[in-house]
């Protein structure tokens, strides 16, 4: 008897023993054992709240299987949508028993139609390639209802007290949208644009009718679009009488308006609607060879809706030539460029000569171009010669694209000597710079904007002083003086830690050639600010700890040219 109850009880505390191991290597959630790779979220929900692009973000929560310290790599993918982006740390150490816990992001282009039928698979290998975890969560794609109110041009000049302009509604959403326009004031006629129904991605172009007669002063009126219900968008509108004639602005200002001169083919005429520009001058757009001189009345200080008169005169024609200009300025800290005016110029005494110049009404930014300007300027140009003709032709309906990169527009002697001068002389004035020179506000501005355009210097506003650096120039307690590019570029990269330099440039590629932003990738690499690795083929781009970023002193502007400065 004593022998089986010792069996039983030996049997006994072998059970409780075998218990006590079970409980010991189950779970948390007790249905299964603990996961080198979990995936927190049961879906990847995507939305389109904050960005163009629909994100979702998923918590993936990874432990090491080694009893050393080791080497993990991460990978991710989603099933059937080559198009999606998954972004995610592609590698990471982990030491013996580490838990260790990551986001992956998924990116997924505006438009994409709502859907469920997505996977997120993540995994991690160890060493030698072999796969250690790896879990799975449905990616769903939520509907999304947005709409885009945008006007045809950013203005109109010198329109009748009533008459129509046209805005587009484009549905910047992923699912068939009722849209319907509505106006807060009296001056709007949006009768016809109710109960419109726009497909995904579809735009439409309406006609609003307007009829401000009565306004005495300036107004603004806001159109609203309104997408199943709710207000998706606004258009800010502001109507500026000007004698019996009505200036219209969409959105803010301000805006550099160039047109014909009046009485003689010889002058142009400026404006700003919206706010005052200054520090104007005047540019030839087209040709970009630097070959044409333009030449033009001293103009004031500040240009507002009082229209100002400036004569016209150029070197270096071959005959009488067709040009185009455009006018450029700043306000505040922004630069302002007018819309581009296309004029004939009469070659000067001893170059070949020609018929009369005759000055010809730029169709573009101001919509209230004269006709008349037009028709005769057509008529001459038909009557004149046939390389005028061919230029008018080729000017009028070939769509006009110039690229100047960094290298061509130093070739111009005084920008050069413009260049290597703010390079000597980090923060000189704009006034200095015009003393050193001796030369009038007009040529100057010119010059300086054609380093801006190519981001060769870069400004800053200081009080009542307008202080020039060369671009990768730091001065002694003072923020590093960087472009406008570099800076857009930098503020990419500390949203997108590890972006590609070619999404990079696919991003910023809207106004800029490929070459000035790969250009300007290597230089902020050169200066310090950002590092690249090479991974997979494609360079990955990260900042590094070079870049201070510090609030601009309060000391004058003769303190801040003594600081000590580096270039770097």
């Amino acid at each position: 008897m004593r022998t089986r109850a010792a069996t039983w009880t030996l049997l006994a505390i072998s059970a409780l023993l075998l218990a006590i191991m079970v409980i010991s290597i189950s779970p948390v959630d007790g249905d299964k054992l603990i996961q080198p790779l979990d995936i927190e979220e049961e879906a990847a929900v995507v939305t389109f709240e904050k960005d163009p692009t629909g994100i979702a973000e998923v918590n993936v929560t990874v432990r090491s299987t080694s009893t050393r310290t080791a080497y993990y790599t991460i990978s991710a993918s989603i099933s059937g949508n080559p198009l999606w982006s998954v972004e995610y740390p592609d590698s990471l150490y982990l030491e013996p028993m580490e838990e260790w816990r990551f986001r992956v992001t998924i990116r997924v282009p505006a438009g994409t139609p709502p859907s469920d039928s997505a996977e997120l698979t993540v995994s991690m290998s160890s060493e030698g390639g072999i796969v250690v975890g790896s879990d799975s969560c449905r990616v769903i794609v939520m509907p999304h209802v947005s709409t885009e109110l945008a006007p045809a041009v950013d203005y109109l000049v010198d329109m009748p007290s009533s008459g129509s302009f046209r805005v587009k509604v484009v549905n910047t959403g992923n699912v068939r949208t009722p849209v319907a326009l509505v106006s807060d004031g009296p001056w709007l006629d949006t009768v016809g644009t109710a109960d419109l129904l726009l497909e995904a991605g579809g735009v439409l172009s309406l006609e609003i009718d307007y009829d401000v007669s009565g306004m005495t002063g300036e107004n603004t009126t806001r159109l609203r679009s309104i997408a199943d219900g709710l207000e998706s968008d606004h258009l800010d509108i502001t109507f500026m009488p000007d004698g019996e004639l009505f200036h219209i602005m969409f959105g803010g200002g301000p805006f550099l308006v160039l047109l014909p001169g009046p009485g003689s083919a010889e002058r142009v005429r400026l404006m700003s609607i919206g706010g005052t520009v200054s520090d104007v001058g005047i540019e030839v757009v087209v040709p970009d060879d630097g070959s044409v001189t333009l030449e033009y009345d001293e103009l004031p200080d500040e240009i507002s809706l009082e229209r100002v008169d400036a004569r016209l005169s150029a070197s270096g024609l071959d005959g009488d030539s067709v040009v185009v200009i455009r006018a450029f300025g700043f306000h505040e800290d922004r630069m302002v460029v007018s819309n581009e005016l296309p004029v004939v110029l009469k070659a000067h005494p001893g170059e070949s000569k020609g018929p009369d110049p005759v000055l010809v009404t730029a169709i573009g930014g101001g919509g209230g171009a004269v006709l008349a300007g037009l028709v005769g300027t057509f008529a001459y140009l038909y009557s004149a010669s046939e390389v005028l003709r061919y230029k008018w032709l080729l000017l009028t309906f070939i769509p006009l694209y110039s690229t100047i990169h960094g290298e061509r527009v130093l070739d111009h002697f005084f920008r050069g000597r413009l260049y290597e001068y703010i390079k000597e002389n980090p923060g000189a004035t704009f006034t200095a710079l015009k003393e050193h020179f001796d030369v009038k506000n007009g040529t100057l501005t010119y010059h300086l904007h054609r380093l801006e355009q190519e981001e060769l210097i870069t400004h800053r506003n200081v009080g009542k002083y307008k202080l020039f650096y060369v671009d990768g120039v730091r001065v002694k307690g003072v923020e590093a003086v960087i472009s406008p590019l570099d800076r857009e570029m930098i503020n990419i990269i500390t949203e997108n830690p590890g972006i590609t330099s070619k999404r990079m440039i696919s991003m910023l590629s809207g106004e800029r050639s490929n070459r000035t932003l790969s250009r300007h990738i290597k230089q902020l690499e050169r200066k310090g600010f950002i590092r690249s690795e090479v991974k997979g083929g494609q360079r990955h781009l990260y900042l590094t700890n070079e870049l201070e970023r510090v609030l601009l002193p309060k000391e004058g502007v003769l303190e801040m040219k003594d600081l000590a400065v580096a270039d770097i």
